[in-house]
C-alpha cells in the first residue's frame, strides 16, 4: 500500500473531524438573568416633611395638625417669633392634669426603608419663661408597618438652656444599634413637636419650633469594593454556565450589579439590591467560540460605584445540543467540505 496515500488520507480524516467540531451554532437561547428583580425604588433624598418652616396655611400649616389641648393651653402659629422665614408653631400653657402633652403632628404618613437608609430628624426650638415653669419639649418619631399599625415611639429631648433658639438632631441608622433607631420593619413614620408637662403641673409658659427635618441623611460615602467574579474560566459554546459575584460595601450599604459578558447580548440592567458581601449568582451562556472577558460593576444604594471587576473566559468548543439532527448534519457536511477544500497536503 502507497504509505503517501495512506498519510494523506489520514490528514484528509482529520481535518473532516476538525471541520465538524467547527459547525457554527444558530438561535441559541440567552439568558442573562431576567429572572432576577429589577432595580428596587429609592427613597427620595431631601427633606420629606410637608411645609417644614410653617409659611403656608389657612388655618392651620398646611400639612400639620395638633392634638386637642383642655384647660387654657394654646395651639401657636403665628409671626410672633421665627427662626426662618416669618413663622413658627408652639404651645402657650400646657396644663397637666387633663393633658399631659401637646403637639403638632404630620397629617400623612411618611414612607420609610431603614433597611437601606440612614434618617436624620432636626428641629430649631426656643422656650419663652423660666425653666420650671417650662414644658419639656421633643421631637419625636413615631414608626408604623406596612399595614400603618404603630411599632414605636422615638423622643429627641429638646433640652432647656435659655430662651433664645437651639438645635436638635439625631441620626436614625440601622447599622448603629447603640443609638435609638427606627424598627427595620417599618414602613411609616410621621413626626411630632412635643412639649410634656407632669401629672398637675401647671406650664404656664411657651415653647416654639421652626425648620424642623426629616429625611435620609446626606454623609461622605465610600463607593463598595470592584465585584469579585468566579466560574469557570473554560468551556462550551452553546452550554449555560453560572458565575457567582460579590462586592463589599466599607458602610454596609446593600449594592446593585450589572453585569457584562462580553459578547453583543449584555445590557445595562442594575440588578439588586443586594446585602453587603452576599455572593449572587448569574447564568449566561455564549453563542459561539471564542474568548471574552466577563465584567461587573457594584454601585451602593447611594449610587457610589466600584470599580469594575473582571474574568478572562474562553469557549473552545461548541456544543449545539439545541440544534436538531437534520440541521447539525447539514451543518457538519458544509464545514467538512470547507475544511477539506482548505487542507493543503
Amino acid at each position: 500500500m502507497n504509505r503517501n496515500f495512506t498519510s494523506t488520507a489520514a490528514k484528509r480524516l482529520l481535518c473532516m473531524l476538525l471541520a465538524f467540531s467547527l459547525a457554527i451554532p444558530a438561535g441559541i437561547a440567552y439568558r442573562n438573568g431576567d429572572d432576577i428583580a429589577p432595580e428596587k425604588e429609592k427613597t427620595t433624598l431631601g427633606n420629606l416633611l410637608p411645609n417644614p418652616s410653617f409659611e403656608e396655611g389657612g388655618n392651620k400649616p398646611t400639612g400639620w395638625d395638633h392634638k386637642a389641648m383642655c384647660g387654657t393651653g394654646k395651639y401657636l402659629w403665628n409671626s410672633d417669633c421665627a427662626q426662618d422665614g416669618e413663622k413658627s408653631v408652639g404651645m402657650l400653657n400646657v396644663v397637666g392634669g387633663c393633658s399631659d402633652s401637646a403637639y403638632w403632628y404630620t397629617q400623612e404618613m411618611i414612607p420609610v426603608d431603614p433597611r437601606n437608609h440612614t434618617y436624620t430628624a432636626s428641629v430649631w426650638y426656643k422656650f419663652g419663661g423660666e425653666e420650671d415653669r417650662c414644658p419639656s419639649g421633643y421631637i419625636r418619631i413615631v414608626a408604623y408597618d406596612k399595614d400603618e399599625y404603630h411599632l414605636a415611639t422615638l423622643n429627641v429631648p429638646c433640652t432647656y438652656e435659655d430662651n433664645e433658639w437651639h438645635y436638635v438632631q439625631h441620626d436614625y441608622d440601622a447599622r448603629n444599634d447603640s443609638l435609638p433607631t427606627l424598627p427595620l420593619d417599618a414602613y411609616y413614620v410621621k413626626v411630632s413637636l412635643c412639649a410634656i408637662v407632669e401629672w398637675n403641673q401647671n406650664a404656664d409658659a411657651e415653647i416654639r419650633f421652626d425648620s424642623v427635618f426629616f429625611g435620609v441623611k446626606e454623609h461622605a460615602n465610600a463607593p463598595p469594593e470592584a465585584p469579585d467574579i468566579s466560574g469557570p474560566a473554560s468551556g462550551k459554546a452553546g452550554e449555560e454556565y453560572t458565575y457567582t459575584v460579590v462586592s463589599i460595601d466599607p458602610e454596609g450599604d446593600n449594592v446593585y450589579y450589572q453585569i457584562n459578558w462580553g459578547d453583543n447580548s449584555s445590557d445595562t440592567i442594575w440588578y439588586g439590591p443586594y446585602a453587603s458581601g452576599e455572593t449572587m449568582a448569574f447564568t449566561h451562556t455564549w453563542e459561539n467560540m471564542g474568548n471574552y472577558t466577563i465584567s461587573a460593576v457594584a454601585k451602593d444604594i447611594y449610587n457610589a460605584q466600584s470599580e469594575w471587576g473582571v474574568l478572562e473566559v474562553t469557549m473552545p468548543i461548541f456544543y449545539g445540543f439545541h440544534l436538531s439532527l437534520i440541521e447539525r448534519v447539514i451543518g457538519w457536511i458544509i464545514h467538512a467540505i470547507i475544511g477539506a477544500m482548505h487542507c493543503q497536503f
